[in-house]
This record gives C-alpha cells, structure tokens and sequence, in this order.
C-alpha cells in the first residue's frame, strides 16, 4: 500500500510540473512572441504631401506583390505620400521617404481621402509600414514602404513644403518670361521625382523661348507640348500648387534646365499674377 502511495505521489509531481511548464511557456515565451510581433508592426505617424504615382509604377509595384506572394490585397489607387518628417529629421541622407497607401482591413475610403486631401495636399496619417523587399526585376520599388492606412487627417498646408529652397542662377541673363499659362498637375515620372506640375506650350511658343528636346519629332508651330514646371522656394511651390487648383493664368519668370528622365525642366523663379 505504501509502494502504491508513493509510486501515486510521484505521477502527481510528475503531472504538476507539467502543468506548471506549460503554464509558464504560455505566460512567457508565448506573450513574449506577441508583443515583439507588436513591436515590429509598430504604428507610425506620418507627416507628408500626397501625389499619384505614374500608372507604369503602380502596376508594377501590383504584380511585383503577387508574383512574390508578398501581399495581394493591394487596394489602393495610386495615392502616395511624400515624407516631410525624413527631410527635415535628415533621415536617409536627407532624401524623402516615399510611402504607398492601401488598406488591408477594407475601411478607409479612398474616394473620401482624395476629396480631403487630394494630391498636394498636407495630411497626416496613422498607420503601421512595411517594406515589400522585392526582388529581381521588381528591386527598384524597394524604397517605397507600403502604408496599411488606421486614420488620417488633413494637415497645415505649409507643413509639408519646407527645407525646399534650391540654387538658382542669381543673374537674369537667361531668364525667360512665359506668359498666360495655366498650371496642371501631374503624374510623376517616376515616384521618387518630384515633378507635381507641368505646362503646355505651342511647339512654335516654346522653341522661341528656347525650348528644346532630344526626341527628334517632327512638329507643327500649334502642336502642344508639355513641359515639368518645378520651384526654387517654399513660397514659389506653394504658388504653383495654388495656382494648379484655381486654373488661372499666370506668368512664369525663370530659367530651361536639363532634368530627370531625358525631360527639359521650367526652373520657376518667379510668378506674376
């Protein structure tokens, strides 16, 4: 009988230190995984000015997520924001971080997001960042962080145009006056080039300013071109997005220079109402 009473004492230890180790692997190493699961999904507020990237690149950022298996739930439109807060924290060398938004939980409405804060716009946004890691052809996109939207919310418009002087010629021997135009938006060539607004110009108007491109076409003096307008100051981009929203002439005073992607820029020095 005492053989048996022992021999039961020991299955019941034996049963108590069970419990008692899974008791403590659930409290510890389990609660543990989530919260450093937590962490790296860690929520991050973003600062920035929206602008559409071109339809090519988001395509191809599209497929590079499905064939990769990264994420096909990719919902959004194009809608991308231009970090502010990594310019002027000197984040990244100083260069913008470019972000995509889409929403994995399906309750934002972008339609509602771009009529709040269409392109242009100041707005801060909620929500958690991923990087796709992309490879192969698709590891060009590896600078645009994916943003799974929570809320957002329109900002000061100045907010977003800071640290935004550039050096311009000081002499005014190669400015060029352009008279009575109206500035568009646009799509970027590519997300990373900040060109947000363009121009057109006749053919025979923009080569007697000195207009000149390297595409070789031939063009009739009425033919339009499109031509990238950028600024020189906080205050002169702010006039050009303004502008862009009213539709009104103005005139342009300021210099052609070679940009990115074999494109002839408009360096706007100053505008006249």
């Amino acid at each position: 009988m005492k053989t048996f009473l022992n021999i039961f004492a020991l299955i019941l230890i034996f049963l108590i230190m069970i419990l008692g180790g899974i008791i403590i692997y659930k409290k510890y190493f389990i609660t543990s995984k989530i919260v450093t699961n937590k962490t790296q999904d860690s929520i991050k507020t973003i600062k920035g000015k929206l602008f559409m990237i071109n339809q090519y690149d988001l395509e191809t950022v599209k497929q590079g997520l499905l064939d990769q298996k990264i994420d096909n739930k990719y919902n959004g439109n194009g809608l991308a924001i231009e970090d502010v807060s990594s310019i002027n924290n000197k984040e990244i060398d100083g260069h913008p971080q470019y972000y995509l938004a889409y929403d994995f939980s399906n309750k934002i409405d972008f339609k509602t997001l771009n009529s709040l804060s269409q392109p242009g716009n100041c707005v801060d946004i909620k929500a958690t960042v991923t990087s796709p890691n992309f490879k192969d052809i698709y590891s060009f996109y590896n600078d645009l962080r994916m943003l799974n939207i929570i809320s957002y919310k329109p900002s000061t418009q100045v907010d977003c145009y800071l640290n935004f002087d550039q050096k311009v010629p000081v002499d005014k021997e190669n400015d060029k006056t352009i008279e009575n135009v109206i500035i568009q938006r646009t799509e970027r060539p590519s997300y990373d080039i900040g060109y947000d607004h363009k121009i057109f110009l006749s053919w025979g108007k923009a080569t007697a300013l000195g207009y000149s491109d390297a595409s070789g076409l031939e063009r009739s003096q009425t033919d339009l071109v499109s031509i990238y307008v950028i600024s020189t100051n906080t205050n002169i981009e702010l006039a050009l997005e303004n502008s862009a929203r009213i539709s009104k002439n103005i005139t342009l005073i300021g210099v052609f220079e070679g940009g990115y992607a074999e494109s002839v820029v408009f360096k706007v020095k100053d505008i006249k109402y």
